[in-house]
């Protein structure tokens, strides 16, 4: 199935919502030198890249402690 530009931004736009990475939308990961994203962002970022895809089902062994302890997927 193909998507248009505008329903994949908005389909990334809901996953950082869902992650609660909106504020970090236009950080840089892996750039060298750089100081990158913080511990829990890059879990949750990891997560995000999985959901993109909108999987029926998603299995985590304790992806996050603290701030996003309980992942908002519905």
């Amino acid at each position: 199935m193909h998507h248009t530009l505008l329903q994949v931004h908005q389909r990334v736009d809901e996953v950082l919502l869902q992650v609660d990475l909106t504020e970090r939308a236009s950080d840089l990961v892996g750039v060298p030198g750089a100081t990158g994203l913080p511990t829990e962002a890059r879990k949750r970022l990891t997560i995000a890249v999985e959901l993109v895809a909108g999987p029926p089902v998603v299995f985590m062994d304790e992806p996050t402690s603290g701030e996003l302890a309980v992942l908002r997927v519905w």
